[in-house]
Order: C-alpha cells, then sequence, then structure tokens
C-alpha cells in the first residue's frame, strides 16, 4: 500500500504540473490523499468535503494539507483542525424539491394519494443496489402489511436472490382489492424521489449520508436499520443525529423481524411527533453549494 501510495503522488505530480488546476476539491477516499499531498506540494488549494458524521482516514490525512474542510455536520468537527473545519451541509439535488409530472411511478403515487388520509403511504429502500435483508422482510410481512398501509418498496435489481421477481410474484397472490396498494420497482429515478419523499408519510431503510440529509432536510419521519459493518459503524451514527432530533427510530438489523418492523411502523404513526424545526434548519441546510463556493472565494 506504501509503495502504490508513493506511486500515486508521482501520477498526482505529473497530473497537477501538466493540468494547473486552480484548486484542488475532495470528498475522501484512498485515491485522493496522494492528489492533496501533490496539491500542497505545488502550492495549489486544497479542499475537503465530509459527508458522514464520523471521518475517515483518507480524509483525516488530507486534511493536514487543506485549506478548509467542510462538514456535512457539525458532529464531525472533533475529526478535524478547528480552524479549518467550516458546517456547509451537504450537496443535494434539485430534483429533491421538484415534483415530477409525469412517470409510471407518478401515476403510482397519484393513485395513492387518493387514499392517504385512511392509507399512509410508506416508501421502503435498501439504497440504490438494494436489501436482501430488507426485501424479505417486506415479503414476509406483505399480506398484513397492505391491510392498514399503501408501500412503494425498491429492491434493486439483485441477480442472486432474484428479489424482486419474487416479491412481484407475491404481489399476484394478494388479493385484487389490495394489489393497487403495494408497488415493487428495482430503481427509483433521481428526477422521481423528490415526488415520492414529498408524498410519503414514513419512509423505511438504510442511513446512507445522503439518505439521512434528505430526510433531514424534508423533516420526514424514518425507520432507519443501518449497516452494521459499515466504517467505524458510519450509518448507525448517522440515524442517531435523526433519532436525537426525533425524526427517526433506529432498528438495528440484528433484531430485524416482520413483527418488529410492523410494530414499529404502527407506533410511529400513533405517536405525537413533536420537532425543534430552527435546530433541525441549522443542521440541514439547503445552500451547501453556495457556502462552499464563498468559502472557496469563487463567489
Amino acid at each position: 500500500l506504501l509503495f502504490r501510495t508513493l506511486g500515486g503522488l508521482i501520477d498526482s505530480l505529473k497530473i497537477i504540473r501538466e493540468e494547473k488546476p486552480d484548486l484542488i476539491f475532495s470528498t475522501g477516499g484512498y485515491v485522493t490523499v496522494p492528489m492533496c499531498i501533490a496539491g500542497w506540494l505545488n502550492k495549489v488549494p486544497v479542499y475537503i468535503h465530509e459527508q458522514t458524521t464520523t471521518a475517515g482516514l483518507a480524509n483525516k490525512i488530507s486534511s493536514k494539507f487543506a485549506k478548509k474542510i467542510f462538514l456535512t455536520f457539525p458532529e464531525s468537527k472533533e475529526y478535524f483542525p478547528k480552524k479549518k473545519a467550516v458546517h456547509t451541509g451537504n450537496l443535494i439535488k434539485k430534483d429533491l424539491f421538484k415534483e415530477k409530472k409525469s412517470g409510471e411511478i407518478i401515476k403510482v403515487v397519484e393513485k395513492m394519494k387518493k387514499e392517504q388520509k385512511e392509507l399512509s403511504i410508506i416508501y421502503i429502500s435498501g439504497g440504490s443496489q438494494g436489501s436482501h435483508i430488507l426485501n424479505t422482510t417486506v415479503r414476509e410481512m406483505l399480506t398484513y402489511l397492505v391491510q392498514y398501509y399503501q408501500v412503494i418498496l425498491q429492491t434493486g435489481d439483485n441477480k442472486v436472490f432474484n428479489d424482486f421477481d419474487n416479491i412481484n410474484k407475491d404481489k399476484q397472490k394478494l388479493s385484487k382489492k389490495v394489489q393497487y396498494r403495494f408497488y415493487p420497482t428495482k430503481y427509483i429515478d433521481a428526477s422521481e424521489i423528490g415526488h415520492i419523499y414529498k408524498n410519503m408519510d414514513l419512509f423505511v431503510g438504510r442511513s446512507g449520508a445522503n439518505t439521512v440529509y434528505e430526510i433531514g432536510l424534508l423533516k420526514k419521519r424514518a425507520i432507519l436499520i443501518s449497516i452494521p459493518w459499515t466504517r467505524k459503524n458510519e450509518q448507525e451514527k448517522n440515524a442517531q443525529l435523526l433519532e436525537k432530533l426525533n425524526l427517526a427510530k433506529i432498528l438495528p438489523e440484528g433484531e430485524l423481524t416482520p413483527d418488529k418492523l410492523f410494530i414499529e411502523i404502527n407506533r410511529i404513526f400513533k405517536e405525537k411527533r413533536e420537532i425543534e424545526k430552527k435546530k433541525i434548519e441549522k443542521i440541514f441546510t439547503k445552500n451547501a453549494g453556495e457556502k462552499i463556493l464563498e468559502e472557496m472565494d469563487i463567489i
């Protein structure tokens, strides 16, 4: 690894001398370390953006050569030099605040909205690749879940377990009366997610940095099932941030069962939720891009 890093440093020095960049913007990962060091050696300003509540080794090393470190969450400040660290929030997709007017998933949501007062809409997702554990849990509770709720499930496209195909078969076994209440899909297009987020009553899924930020920004309720083997348990810490703000409940993957998930879903809809909007909006800002550009003296 040491020799590969030295090789990367040599390559980075060559790239910088050829391209002559005005600045370097890094979001972490081991491949970025040589470039940040090379930038510092060539007196090119280095800026880092840390997306999670924790900090990886790459960003910790690169922070020594950085002019400023931009943070998605204030909690990350403890890992970096205080004079360099600036809380800016996370960069977000503009589509998050847009409601698409056409498309199959849009038609599904619009149909569900007609009965939303009696049957709340739940969006379940295991991330872009899906989650076999979460998909299996939904399959096992599907018959009674659709008796009380409307569900959109993003399964991913796992070729080993064929979750999407199996879940579709389960849907066909439901009575015609409730089939429309369940919509499985392999993927949600970036242009469609804003429409789902705005109209859903509850999110159930993983607690990656981007998902947590989007949920916090929109002040939506969530049940978060963090991946237990992530670096420094970062998904658990991301989820804890939303839990402290009374936006989410954490259900550890090791305790995930159809019955427990169903109980938590019911409990959330029965509870009266009180949130501190100003506190949430201070952490989850919409204008991270502008703040970052200002800190880099670009605008």
